[in-house]
């Protein structure tokens, strides 16, 4: 019996120590993630009706992915660097409110506590620290000056809040005064309510900060197609775009064909020109979805967010006004400078004719400006057109509704006109075809790692097959002792 004993100890020390040795898993061991450009809500808050939770989400590594903020680093490049921002006076690292593909475009997001019927959170800037001021602002109007979002005016500090009045997906200007290291404390609660996070860490660095390995989205190796079996039937398939309407106002959103909605911008939406927009002269009555989300407005962008789009390595959709039909005139456009200069026109439309393209980059999230100047419904059509990593064309074609100065089925949330990758096949016996890949192969950037089979598999499975050596040895041990 004492050998028994002695060999059940020997093996578990054995298994346990095997269990122990297996490695960390790859959000353990690697240093934090820096992003220095793309879309991040950096403090994204949900609710499941008995606490509020925060975090980042970020769409540069994947779509929709949540982190830990502790785990990554904010970085604002040296080329955000203006000397002089109209409205502050001052010069600094600037983060535009509209997004540049170039920089970090941070935001944040409340629109996940709407499923639990919450409606005001605020932003709670505990402490914030680092070698100059932080501004937060926003444009008003159309073309207008600066709007200060905090409590404490335009100044970010230790003890600012930022009350977002209804579930939203915002996104502002950010001005650092110096170059740096700057950390904020930050928690969110229920406004005039009991429910509260607990406060999370976020770290920025600014400037000529010391460079830190930049985020990289990582990609499966394309697995390889085998050749198809001479005169065997084959399906071959014709990829095409399928232009979509994201739909944020459930939780996830959903993707809804573009005759699904007529968007509906009623008195929320009129405004009066500030300078000229497009053909539109300043001072003109108009109704408008502006840059940043707005209580009772459809807040309509663009994205190219679709997994599909990612999974065949598209690398831009071009969108081209293909049709125009409405009383007046139509001006979308993304906002320039706080000055008002550098204004990127997308699509112009009137009684006698329509214009205008724009090439939105993978992976991209853009809010631009719609403005409408007299009542009625317009009909705007789109044509999306891509090329997919392997140099496939790709083409789509939809039609947005609107009814200015009046009511729809989507009057107010967030949406985005997007699209995906759809696949149109017909079977043929046709020599030789290549047969389509493998499910589960990758096309390309964008693609999730695959973590099947990683460190906590392996130490799953090193411990079972421990267990079953360990009894295994055990009943061998008590056989040779009555034995």
């Amino acid at each position: 019996m004492l050998q028994s004993r002695r060999l059940i100890g020997i093996l578990t020390t054995l298994i346990v120590m095997a269990f122990l040795a297996q490695p960390a898993s790859a959000q353990e061991l690697q240093d934090p993630i820096v992003f220095d450009s793309g879309h991040v809500d950096a403090f994204n808050v949900s609710s499941d009706g008995s606490s509020l939770h925060l975090n980042l989400k970020e769409d540069i590594t994947g779509q929709h992915v949540q982190r830990a903020p502790e785990s990554a680093i904010f970085r604002v490049k040296p080329e955000a660097y203006r000397d002089n921002v109209p409205g502050l006076e001052l010069g600094g690292y600037l983060l535009p409110l509209s997004q540049d593909p170039n920089l970090l475009w941070p935001g944040w997001d409340t629109l996940g506590v709407a499923q639990a019927g919450l409606g005001s959170i605020d932003l709670e800037f505990q402490s914030v620290e680092g070698p100059g001021r932080i501004f937060l602002f926003t444009q008003s109007g159309l073309g207008g000056g600066i709007e200060p979002l905090l409590n404490t005016g335009l100044e970010l500090q230790s003890g600012s809040v930022r009350t977002q009045p209804e579930p939203a997906h915002t996104h502002a200007y950010w001005l650092f005064e110096q170059p740096g290291t700057y950390t904020m404390q930050v928690a969110v609660a229920q406004t005039g309510g009991g429910l509260r996070s607990a406060p999370r860490t976020y770290t920025w660095q600014v400037g000529d900060a010391v460079e830190q390995p930049v985020a990289q989205e990582e990609a499966q190796p394309v697995a390889d197609v085998p050749e198809a079996a001479p005169e065997a039937e084959q399906e071959v398939c014709e990829a095409h775009l399928e232009p979509k309407i994201r739909d944020d106002r459930t939780s996830p959103g959903q993707w809804r064909s573009t005759d699904e909605l007529l968007f509906g911008l009623g008195s929320a939406a009129a405004t009066t020109t500030q300078q000229s927009v497009g053909s539109i002269a300043q001072g003109s009555k108009v109704w408008a979805i502006g840059s940043v989300q707005q209580a009772g407005v459809p807040w309509l962008g663009a994205n190219t967010q679709a997994p599909s789009l990612l999974e065949q390595g598209v690398e831009s959709v071009t969108y081209e006004i293909t049709g125009f039909q409405g009383p007046g005139v139509m001006e979308v456009f993304v906002p320039g400078d706080l000055g008002g200069s550098g204004a990127t026109t997308w699509f112009h439309g009137d009684a006698s004719g329509f214009s205008g393209s724009v090439a939105i980059p993978h992976n991209s999230h853009v809010h631009p400006s719609w403005v409408f100047d007299a009542p009625g419904q317009y009909d705007v059509t789109i044509t999306q057109t891509a090329t997919t990593g392997d140099g496939q064309s790709l083409q789509g074609q939809a039609t947005l509704h609107f009814v200015v100065d009046g009511a729809g089925n989507a009057d107010d949330g967030h949406f985005d006109f997007g699209s995906e990758v759809s696949n149109s096949c017909t079977t043929t016996a046709a020599a030789g075809a290549a047969v389509p890949p493998a499910a589960g192969a990758s096309a390309g950037r964008g693609s999730l790692a695959n973590t099947a089979g990683g460190p906590l598999t392996g130490a799953i499975l090193t411990l079972g097959a421990g267990w079953l050596l360990l009894g295994a040895a055990v009943l061998y041990a008590a056989r040779k002792e009555k034995l």
